[in-house]
């Protein structure tokens, strides 16, 4: 191939594994770990001529960048015209002696220093009935040694403005242009394309089902076979088999159910004495013979949705429910039907800034829980926006529970909340999420 045989430069190489890195996480929507940064990191040096600069010398003769590596290599020629004179020949008798090949030079190879990715690294190899060469493999070995570290040194740099280490091993972006050009999480992406191959493609086996979703999903946001499993599980029906693969979710019986959380949301909060607010969105959708929008007073219309701390008043706007007490106390109601919390919470709920009389709740349905929790324990943003956030999150079949009560109350809704509610347990000591 034809490259640009400039001078090996590392700070160009640098500049690369930033944009690599950056490119792949905007196309995933989620942090990823080092070791899948790292092979499309060393594609991307490779597509911008780095690597051939590496080992390459340069056009007029001179030593590249990449310095002793290639001083070694030409030396490497001169011992191996030396070598291979006839047997006959004698050698000079300052010449060195034949360098070490065999196991013994395949074990001091595997004994050099290594920096923190070079596990990711593979070993020389012989080929044929010739054994590679100490000095050979010495010189690879510095080479990658020496990428590694530039990768690693730039991705680790205490003063990076793009890229930073949100927990050991794992990467996300830092500048706020380059998390607003990100693609939504690819897990949401899997989720609602697993949903959508189930609930349209007929009858359909599971290898067929797996080969589906892998042409729907190549380059930077080919999913782990694990999130695929996850998703496949939380939609498929308990009739289905190996050979035909079922859901039982519809997308319309999930709409109305939508709605009708939304109303009971609505009845709830002034049986509870609070004021309502329903999102201008899920007013006009249709409940019955009634929109939604029937279920606020002419008081609640007059005032819109409520001002809470920084936030603006069509931020409040884009969520589902609202409550709030004389500007005391707001609580907004998130209803999802799916495990997709990148929208939720990261997206329409990290505009909204933290406020001490802001508390948010997640309304989900009960058989999206293992798919949720699988979600939040791989994405360390979604747990830290829920942490921060002050998110309760709630079962649809908890929340009705709890308004069936005869006569609820903020106080005694706290056993009601989490993947694993205290009613659940029926167990453990209740606590009151709220005084007064």
């Amino acid at each position: 191939e034809r490259f640009d045989r400039g001078r090996f430069s590392e700070a160009e190489v640098a500049r690369t594994v930033t944009e690599t890195a950056v490119a792949i996480l905007q196309a995933r929507g989620e942090p990823a770990r080092t070791e899948r940064l790292l092979g499309e990191i060393l594609v991307g040096l490779d597509r911008a001529g780095h690597l051939r600069r590496l080992v390459a010398p340069e056009v007029d003769g001179g030593a590249n960048d990449g310095g002793s590596a290639v001083s070694d290599q030409a030396g490497l020629a001169d011992d191996r015209r030396r070598d291979d004179r006839p047997a006959d020949h004698p050698r000079p008798p300052n010449a060195p002696e034949r360098p070490a090949t065999g196991p013994e030079a395949d074990s001091a190879a595997r004994s050099s220093p290594r920096g923190s990715f070079g596990s990711l690294r593979g070993s020389p190899a012989s080929t044929g009935s010739e054994s590679v060469r100490a000095p050979e493999v010495a010189v690879a070995a510095d080479r990658v040694e020496r990428l590694l570290a530039l990768v690693r040194d730039e991705l680790t740099r205490p003063d990076h403005r793009r890229l930073r280490e949100i927990e050991p091993g794992r990467w996300w972006l830092t500048d706020r242009d380059d998390v607003a050009a990100a693609a939504l999480p690819l897990a949401d992406r899997v989720e609602w394309s697993v949903f959508s191959l189930l609930s349209t493609a007929g009858r359909l086996s599971e290898s067929a089902f797996n080969e589906r979703i892998a042409g729907l999903f190549t380059g930077h946001d080919l999913p782990d076979e694990t999130l695929v499993g996850a998703c496949l599980e939380s939609y498929r029906s308990l009739a289905s088999t190996p050979d035909r693969i079922v859901t039982s979710d519809d997308l319309l019986t999930r709409s109305q159910g939508h709605s009708e959380l939304i109303a009971e949301l609505a009845n709830l909060g002034h049986r509870l004495g609070l004021r309502v607010w329903i999102s201008s969105r899920e007013q006009a959708h249709r409940l019955g013979r009634r929109n939604l929008s029937a279920w606020l007073d002419d008081s609640e219309f007059r005032s819109g949705p409520p001002h809470v701390g920084r936030a603006r008043a069509e931020l409040i706007d884009q969520v589902d429910v609202t409550w709030h007490f004389r500007a005391r106390v707001t609580m907004l109601f998130e209803v999802e039907w799916t495990a997709m919390l990148g929208e939720p919470l990261l997206r329409r709920g990290g505009q909204i800034p933290a406020d001490p009389d802001l508390v948010r709740f997640l309304v989900v349905a009960p058989e999206r829980t293992e798919l949720i929790r699988y979600k939040l324990e791989r994405s360390p943003l979604l747990r830290s926006a829920l942490e921060t956030g002050n998110w309760h999150i709630i079962k649809a079949n908890h929340l009705r529970a709890f308004a069936e009560r005869e006569q609820p109350s903020l106080a005694e809704l706290e056993p009601y909340l989490g993947l694993d509610p205290v009613v659940e347990r029926q167990s453990g000591e209740q606590t009151t999420l709220f005084e007064g």
